[in-house]
C-alpha cells in the first residue's frame, strides 16, 4: 500500500459493530470483483473530479430518500477531504482513531458531523511532527512539483469557531 489503497468497513452480523480494514488497490479490486461490485472512484487531490470512498454502503439513513442519502453535507466532505488529505501528505497508514472518524463520516456523510469528530481532526493536524497546518502540508506538497487543486475548509473552521477552538485546517 505505497501510493493506493481502499478503505473498507463492514457490520459484525447480529451487533451494530463496525470494522474497518486498509486493501491495496489492486488487491481491493479483486475484492470487489468477488463481490460483483463496480469499481470505486478513489480520492485524487490532483484531479478536479469529485471523490467517492472505497466503502461498501451500510444503507444508513432510514427514511431518508436515496438521493438524500447519497449527497454529502457540505461540513461532512470537507472533513472526509481533510482526512484523505491528512493521509496523503503524511503519506501514512491512518491510525484508529482517524479510521473510526473517517467511518463515521462517511456513513452519515449526508449529515453535519459532530463538533467532536471535526475537533479531533484538527487534534490529529496540530500533531504534525513539523508543526503545520492541513493547508501548510498541501502547499508543501503542492511545491514538490505536484498540482494539488485548492483546498477550502470554511465550514469546518465556522464550526471551530463556534466552539472557542483554533483551526489546523487553515
Amino acid at each position: 500500500m505505497t501510493d493506493s489503497y481502499y478503505c473498507f468497513s463492514y457490520k459484525l452480523k447480529g451487533t451494530d459493530k463496525y470494522n474497518t480494514f486498509l486493501c491495496g488497490k489492486y488487491a481491493a479490486e479483486h475484492f470487489l470483483d468477488l463481490l460483483k461490485h463496480l469499481k470505486i472512484p478513489m480520492f485524487n487531490p490532483l484531479s478536479s473530479a469529485t471523490f467517492t470512498s472505497g466503502q461498501i454502503s451500510f444503507g444508513t439513513g432510514i427514511g431518508l430518500k436515496s438521493s438524500q442519502r447519497n449527497q454529502w453535507h457540505s461540513a461532512a466532505e470537507q472533513l472526509h477531504t481533510a482526512i484523505n488529505l491528512l493521509i496523503v501528505c503524511w503519506d501514512a497508514v491512518p491510525g484508529k482513531a482517524l479510521l473510526e472518524i473517517k467511518e463515521k463520516v462517511e456513513r452519515y456523510k449526508y449529515k453535519e458531523p459532530f463538533p467532536s469528530q471535526i475537533k479531533g481532526i484538527n487534534t490529529i493536524i496540530s500533531r504534525d511532527s513539523k508543526k503545520r497546518t492541513l493547508q501548510q502540508m498541501i502547499a508543501e506538497l503542492s511545491g514538490n512539483g505536484n498540482s494539488i487543486r485548492n483546498f477550502h475548509f470554511n465550514h469546518l473552521n465556522d464550526i471551530l469557531a463556534n466552539e472557542n477552538e483554533t483551526s489546523y485546517y487553515e
